[in-house]
């Protein structure tokens, strides 16, 4: 039989957390896009700011989604969102980066088990290490080159991957058409580039376009070439009279120098004033270095800092100057530098990935539309930005659902330190966040559930705030959850009663037998230190829980004994030690007790008794043996230690009435040989005569 440490869980409940706080990236066995997007958000910001290498060019949600539809579908008897079999994680064991791994995300991968993967958060950092094994970072843009890889973890057919890449686009379009989007292409058509390579940009921007909803409501696409000078080729509003796939083909080459940074604050008067709501989209597109640096960076400030939140691309070509693209972009997740020109057609799933996916830096304020479908719901993800601001309010204009995170970038159904929903009685009414200082950026997410759109309002304060700082949640540790305020293992865990972590249950499998019992931590079998081990057999000292139920038999008498732990085993009694046993009459009133002690009694000897005792509770001649003679001495009790000696000669208390308590404690030092005793129950006869008896 499998035996469990006792007691694990009121150790776990002990420790107190927030409740109304959720996080399926640590949770064992979650699915799902939601699942998958957050856990990915949070891992890929750690492990990108690792080294400039660490790029995985969407690989890592294609292949979750490619390989296991994010978790549904398994390969292996393990349940896994990035699934690999447990020969390739065990090869992730001998990757030096495990320790940054470990350190970062409070894991010990040395000691995580292959069953574990069902957690995503450790279900996505297998598989990036498994990769780092393979020192196949950074992951090239090429779906063939991604395809390859693929094919090399899983032994699954490359074509499986690409159909599942165009699947992924084909959604990632599909939920873009309700999304109201100005994007404005900064297309460098400098002399470095030549006709060919320009050519490949029309390609690209073609079927951006032709993969893009363009109507009044939902994406525009305006196109302003550069180099010495630029000019606005085709308005976000040309799309009503113009077809845009002609026109793209259609536009030309003009050569010359390259002057970014006119061209970028020529691009902010391209917005108009006839959409607030829209999300405003500027990519960049060049292959060199501009004509001024300092002009450009400039320039690209301006785009940053202007209050419509414009969210800026950098796409540069192998030559670009890395500074210049990271100076024009809003975020260094916002650069992508190809290789060459043959890079040009697999970046557009990438570029609509992004654009596409909701997740908008606002540092200002201002409206936002959050399309609405009938299926999958619309979202959009706010990164506010909260420099030198404590709070921030935002509102809806029609039924919403909120989520709050102060880190993860991916908050929604699988992740949140906070939700609110808004119905049609609490639309139009601002809600207030008080975030307190210190937070650069914070994430606010809006998922509408509803076929019809809806508008987000957002202010960013300095003070003001109608309500206290909001505390930061109390979490509860690795490997547990939040179960009405108190933190509990996960049912695959259980508290390791040395380190007080919840660990991997190893003891599935295992059977201990003779009372050992099976260590969670390591699946190995052991007699814990409050235990007998004595001939390969582990005895617990055992305190009853309830009462003994006493039944007289024909003649009106009962009998039995008792004696203190392993006193049967002729060894001395445990520490610490500390039970009340209680026998209770069935049926038989005005019955009595009598208790009879046996001879070899050692407990432990102290003034009154006061550090071992055995205790026999109202009875009737106590004071003939009592040896503890304070004001604390339970009256009516015979409280006994040393040898009682006291005892000698054949003492026999005398209980009137149909309980028999006894005590028995020990303190943490010294230990004897214990004591045992006998007890009769007499019946009502001859209590009367034993009971009124002086």
């Amino acid at each position: 039989m499998k035996v469990l440490l006792p007691l694990l869980g009121v150790l776990v409940k002990a420790q107190q957390c927030s409740s109304g706080v959720l996080d399926l990236t640590m949770t064992p066995g979650s699915t799902g896009e939601d699942v998958t997007r957050a856990t990915y958000g949070k891992v890929w910001a750690e492990i990108s700011s690792w080294n400039a290498k660490y790029e995985d060019r969407d690989f890592f949600l294609r292949y979750a989604y490619t390989e296991t539809n994010y978790g549904i579908v398994q390969h292996h008897h393990v349940q896994q969102i990035w699934s690999i079999d447990e020969a390739q994680f065990n090869t992730t064991k001998t990757v030096a980066l495990k320790s940054s791994v470990s350190g970062k995300f409070n894991v010990d991968w040395d000691k995580l088990e292959y069953d574990e993967l069902t957690i995503p958060t450790y279900s996505m950092l297998a598989l990036f290490l498994y990769l780092e094994h393979l020192n196949e970072f950074p992951i090239p843009y090429s779906i063939d080159a991604q395809a390859a890889i693929y094919e090399s973890i899983t032994h699954h057919n490359v074509d499986g991957f690409k159909d599942g890449v165009d699947e992924l686009d084909q959604i990632t379009q599909d939920q873009c058409r309700t999304n109201a989007l100005d994007i404005v292409f900064v297309v460098d058509e400098s002399g470095s580039i030549g006709t060919p390579n320009f050519q490949l940009i029309k390609d690209f921007l073609e079927h951006f376009a032709s993969d893009s909803t363009i109507a009044a409501d939902a994406t525009r696409i305006a196109i302003r070439p550069f180099s010495t000078s630029n000019y606005l080729y085709f308005s976000l509003n040309d799309f009503k009279t113009k077809n845009i796939i002609n026109e793209i083909k259609n536009m030309p080459y003009n050569s010359g120098n390259t002057n970014t940074a006119d061209a970028l604050d020529a691009a902010l008067t391209d917005y108009g004033t006839d959409r607030p709501e829209s999300v405003k989209v500027m990519v960049t597109i060049t292959d060199g270095a501009s004509n001024s640096f300092l002009s450009t960076s400039a320039a690209a400030d301006r785009v940053k800092n202007d209050l419509r939140n414009i969210q800026s691309f950098a796409i540069g070509v192998s030559g670009a100057n890395m500074a210049e693209l990271e100076a024009i972009a809003i975020t260094d997740k916002h650069v992508f530098m190809l290789n060459g020109w043959a890079d040009f057609e697999p970046i557009k799933s990438n570029l609509l990935q992004k654009v596409c996916e909701g997740n908008i830096e606002n540092n200002n304020g201002g409206d936002t539309q959050v399309g609405g479908n009938a299926g999958t719901p619309g979202k959009i993800i706010l990164k506010i930005g909260m420099t030198g601001k404590d709070n921030f309010d935002f509102m809806a204009s029609a039924p919403l659902t909120f989520f709050y995170h102060r880190s993860n970038p991916q908050p929604g159904p699988a992740v949140y330190e906070d939700s609110v929903n808004v119905t049609s009685a609490t639309a139009n009414i601002w809600h207030n966040y008080n975030v307190g200082p210190g937070y650069t950026f914070v994430y606010l997410s809006a998922y509408n559930y509803n076929p019809s759109n809806a508008l987000v309002s957002l202010r960013i304060n300095s003070g003001g705030s109608s309500g206290p700082i909001v505390p930061d949640p109390v979490l509860c540790p690795p490997n547990s959850h939040c179960v009405g305020g108190t933190c509990e293992c996960f049912p695959q865990y259980s508290l390791d009663a040395n380190t007080g972590d919840c660990v991997f249950d190893r003891c599935a499998n295992v059977d201990c037998f003779n009372g050992y019992q099976c260590a969670p931590a390591t699946g190995s079998c052991f007699c814990p230190a409050d235990h007998l081990e004595l001939d390969g057999n582990c005895y617990e000292a055992v305190c009853p829980d309830s009462a003994v139920q006493v039944h007289e038999n024909v003649f009106g008498y009962a009998m039995g004994e008792l004696s203190s732990p392993w006193r049967e085993h002729e060894v001395l009694y445990p520490s610490n030690f500390d039970c009340t046993y209680e026998f209770e009459t069935v049926r038989a009133n005005g019955s009595c007790y009598e208790v009879l002690l046996e001879d070899n009694f050692g407990v432990e000897a102290s003034a009154n008794c006061q550090s071992d005792r055995l205790e026999i509770h109202d009875v009737m001649n106590a004071d003939q043996v009592n040896m503890d003679h304070s004001t604390s001495r339970p009256a009516g009790a015979a409280i006994m230690c040393g040898d009682a000696c006291v005892a000698e000669g054949g003492w026999v208390g005398k209980v009137c009435g149909d309980k028999l308590k006894i005590r028995f404690k020990s303190d943490h030092i010294v230990e004897d040989i214990g004591w045992r005793l006998k007890w009769v129950l007499r019946p009502k006869e001859e209590c009367d005569c034993l009971c009124n008896r002086p």
